[in-house]
C-alpha cells in the first residue's frame, strides 16, 4: 500500500546531528530534503544559531543496514536560514551544492481531511544504531489549533527522534505537516498531580505542525 511512497522519499529524509569537536557528533532528529538548492526543513526545537549542524545521508531503504556502521559516514555540513519557533520550525542549507533530487510539488497546500492514511518518515532511534529512516504509516486522527498554529493529529506514538520528520499524506503523496512531538492533552495548562505523576498528559497520541508555515519560511529564505 506505501511501497510507492517509500519509493518516492527514499534518500530523503535524513538523520540531523550536531558537531562536539574532533570526529565526534551527536544525534538530535531528523529532517528531510524540501528544495533543490539544498534547503532541509526541521523543527526549532532541535536546534541553535550556536551550534554546528550537519545530516547524514540515509542508506537505500530497501537495503538491510548494520545496528554498528564500520568505517565513514556521509555527513553534510548545514547551516540555520529561518525559524518560526512559534510553529516550531526551522530551515536548514547546504553548505555545499548536494544536486539535491527533491519530487516536484512535494510540499502540499492544501489541508487532507480527518482520516486520512498517511505515512511519516525519521529516525526514531539515531543514536542507539537504527541508522536508516524508519517509515510509519497512521491514519490523521484530528486537527487542533494551539497556540494559533496548525497542527495535524496521527493516531500513533512517535518517537522524540521522529521530530524534524515529514508527514506524508497518502493520496496525494504530499507532504503535509512536520513531526514534533506527542501531543499534551492539558495544552499546557493547569495540571493535577498525583505523588509525581501529572494526571491526563500520557498520551498516544503524536502531532504535527501544518506543512504551510514551512512553505513560507522557505519562500523568505529563496527571496
Amino acid at each position: 500500500m506505501f511501497k510507492n511512497l517509500v519509493e518516492r522519499y527514499n534518500g530523503a529524509c535524513f538523520a540531523l546531528a550536531k558537531k562536539n569537536g574532533g570526529n565526534s557528533i551527536s544525534f538530535i532528529g531528523s529532517c528531510f530534503l524540501s528544495h533543490e538548492s539544498g534547503l532541509f526543513i526541521t523543527c526549532s526545537h532541535l536546534v541553535s544559531p550556536l551550534d554546528e549542524l550537519c545530516v547524514l545521508a540515509p542508506m537505500d531503504a530497501n537495503s538491510f543496514t548494520p545496528i554498528t556502521i564500520k568505517g565513514s559516514v556521509n555527513i553534510i555540513d548545514v547551516k540555520l536560514c529561518a525559524m518560526n519557533t512559534d510553529a516550531d520550525l526551522a530551515i536548514l542549507k547546504s553548505t555545499i551544492d548536494i544536486k539535491a533530487q527533491v519530487p516536484a510539488g512535494m510540499l502540499l497546500t492544501d489541508s487532507p481531511n480527518t482520516g486520512a492514511s498517511c505515512m511519516y518518515i525519521g529516525y526514531p532511534y539515531g543514536d542507539v544504531g537504527l541508522h536508516n529512516p524508519k517509515y510509519s504509516a497512521s491514519i490523521l486522527s484530528g486537527k487542533v489549533i494551539i497556540d494559533d498554529i496548525n497542527y495535524y493529529l496521527i493516531d500513533s506514538l512517535a518517537h522524540e527522534g521522529n521530530s524534524g520528520g515529514p508527514l506524508i499524506d497518502y493520496q496525494t503523496g504530499r507532504i503535509c505537516g512536520v513531526i514534533n512531538g506527542h501531543f499534551n492533552p492539558t495544552g499546557g495548562g493547569a495540571v493535577i498531580q498525583l505523588g509525581n505523576r501529572t494526571l491526563g498528559t500520557d498520551s498516544t497520541i503524536t502531532k504535527a505542525v501544518s506543512i504551510e508555515y514551512a512553505i513560507v519560511l522557505i519562500a523568505e529564505v529563496l527571496s
